[in-house]
């Protein structure tokens, strides 16, 4: 009898915590397609995706130049693959997919590179990542460059030369290191022979990169940063550390946009107090703007 009752109990024991299993799923379920249908809702159309990226897309996809009307588009064509099955969503949804996509491909790259929750929390929320998110713009695929490896990574960053220079000399330093010219010529090859296809297709797009110095998004304080990028790039050069580097074309470029600032925060995810100081300048500047604005 004693045995029967413990048995009964073991098994209403089971059935509770099944139903506390189920219900904690049902709870996050509900609670995850609300966030999703309010952020289907919500999320505003942004600057980049409508304006600049998805018609690029739509002009790519009916077999035209993304480049000959004039849009705005300076990236390399394939930027415009991974957003082909985005373009094609009714807009609202296809804009809703970009802004997951996106916040996932952060996401993805910090946990590569640290451990640190906060870290990654203050990555996330930063202001650069915000206005990539809130505005559609494709800097998620520079973050993935920081942590794939040679070719895939020289493909990616030759989407944004601005930040992916740096990221080519990391490739440079750390191929030559492991084979010679001869590893150099295997990581490098397969990003110059896209580039020079994409010059057969399309011409030389690369000539129109001169107008990004006036346009109304430079946040680049150019030539100022100069004098500081030279001390950075002699400290990692005396450090023998060669992946901040990867951040150094920041401060030569004469254009980059506020998003492609994120490139900043990526050396500082293993130092949670620097990082959390770069979070707070970098919406105490958005701050300022907006009040002097």
């Amino acid at each position: 009898m004693q045995k029967e009752l413990i048995q009964s109990n073991k098994k209403i024991r089971r059935l509770e915590d099944s139903v506390q299993s189920y219900a904690r799923i049902l709870i996050l379920a509900v609670t995850g397609l609300t966030f999703l249908v309010m952020l289907y809702a919500w999320l505003p159309a942004g600057d980049d995706w409508p304006t600049f990226f998805r018609p690029a897309v739509l002009l790519m996809i009916q077999g035209r130049s993304p480049y000959e009307a004039n849009i705005g588009f300076y990236n390399p064509p394939w930027a415009l693959l991974p957003l082909i099955p985005i373009a094609l969503l009714p807009f609202q949804l296809g804009r809703l997919a970009l802004f997951l996509i996106s916040l996932g491909a952060f996401a993805y790259g910090a946990r590569k590179l640290t451990s640190n929750l906060i870290s990654i929390l203050l990555l996330l929320t930063s202001a650069p990542v915000g206005f990539c998110l809130l505005g559609g713009n494709i800097d998620w695929l520079l973050m993935l460059a920081f942590v794939t490896p040679a070719p895939f990574s020289l493909i990616l960053a030759a989407i944004k030369p601005q930040i992916g220079g740096g990221i080519a000399i990391y490739w440079l330093i750390v191929s030559w290191q492991q084979g010679g010219a001869r590893r150099v010529l295997q990581n490098f090859m397969p990003v110059g022979l896209l580039l020079f296809a994409s010059f057969l297709l399309y011409g030389f797009y690369p000539a129109s990169y001169s107008q990004l110095s006036s346009v109304s998004w430079n946040a680049a304080p150019f030539p100022y940063l100069v004098p500081i990028g030279i001390l950075f790039v002699g400290a990692v050069i005396r450090t023998r550390t060669a992946r901040p580097v990867m951040v150094s074309s920041l401060f030569f470029s004469p254009y980059f946009s506020i998003q492609s600032l994120f490139a900043f925060f990526v050396p500082l995810l293993d130092q949670p107090k620097l990082l959390g100081m770069a979070w707070s300048l970098s919406w105490a500047v958005v701050l300022v703007r907006a009040i002097v604005q």
